[in-house]
């Protein structure tokens, strides 16, 4: 998919509106739940509340261990005082990929009218979550606050990425106003593995700092975590040493050891093309299917 079809693929409301017709925003919850039985990921949980669904799960491998789900937000975007809510939990021994098959969008809303987006899991000893959203393209003028906890389970594995999107470089439209808050916890054993917030207010020196965003508008985070995706490290460092190589992409690799014998993975990246980063991103999702013992087949829907 190209930048332009990417962060165009809808038009900004006006300042203040809501295309849902209310002034409450939506909204909406969805709680899933996984487990194994001989074998097999099996979707046994499924309660939603407002305008948030779930396409029914795929197996792309023949011995159904791994499932995937493709989350469907059928308004397409964020708009003021909108609320969206994903929890989610996999018993001992489950395997589950969860993607979007299209961009987050936040849009333009008044200050004040925030546009909330919480995602809680719960991931226990043995199985395997893969999150790998599409992008969030924060629009002029946005007010987002998104949180995401991980709480795992000692043998747990976790791969995760988020790639925020600042602006519509293709419009030409600049982040030059609004404000975004990010934060990221994981847990294992109620004991935190990593904890951080980003917040972004447009204009700030933050933006264009060489401690910051660099003037880049695409910043990108992956996390591992688990023995098999932390024994890693090495390929996952020197994949992403590669990426650096490239003049409009800066990257980095890390492995913060906090635990016994339990750590974090963290990949950084800064760049100037979605696309680029998401092929990226996917490259390193091949890596760990070729390479770990806990193997995760490219989603079909990436391919339309």
């Amino acid at each position: 998919m190209s930048d332009q079809a990417t962060l165009n693929g809808s038009t900004d409301p006006k300042p203040g509106s809501n295309p849902h017709g209310s002034d409450n925003g939506w909204q909406a919850r969805l709680q899933l739940g996984f487990d194994q039985v001989a074998g097999e990921t099996r979707l046994f949980k499924l309660a939603h509340d407002g305008p948030l669904r779930v396409q029914k799960p795929f197996y792309p491998g023949s011995d159904r261990r791994e499932c995937h789900v493709y989350l469907l937000h059928p308004p397409g975007g964020f708009v003021g005082n909108d609320q969206l809510e994903i929890t989610g939990a996999l018993k001992q021994g489950a395997h589950a990929l969860l993607t979007t098959p299209s961009a987050g969008k936040f849009y333009r809303t008044m200050p004040g009218r925030t546009q909330k987006q919480r995602l809680g899991w719960t991931v226990g000893d043995g199985a395997c979550l893969a999150w790998l959203p599409q992008e969030n393209v924060f629009f002029r003028g946005c007010q987002a606050d998104l949180e995401t906890r991980f709480n795992l389970q000692s043998g747990a594995h976790l791969f995760a990425w988020d790639i925020s999107v600042f602006g519509r470089k293709a419009s030409g439209e600049k982040f030059d106003e609004g404000r975004v808050s990010q934060s990221f916890t994981v847990n294992m054993d109620d004991r935190i593995l990593l904890r951080e917030r980003f917040l972004l207010n447009a204009g700030a020196e933050l933006q264009t700092a060489k401690w910051g965003l660099q003037g880049h508008h695409v910043m990108a985070t992956a996390l591992l975590t688990g023995p098999a995706f932390e024994a890693q490290f090495d390929n996952v460092a020197k994949l992403v040493e590669r990426w650096g190589h490239e003049s409009s992409v800066s990257a980095g690799a890390t492995h913060k050891r906090v635990i016994q014998g339990a750590g974090v993975i963290i990949v950084r990246y800064l760049g100037a093309k979605v696309s680029l980063c998401k092929a990226h991103f996917e490259q390193l999702q091949l890596l760990l299917e070729r390479e770990s013992t806990v193997n995760w087949l490219r989603p079909r829907i990436w391919n339309t």
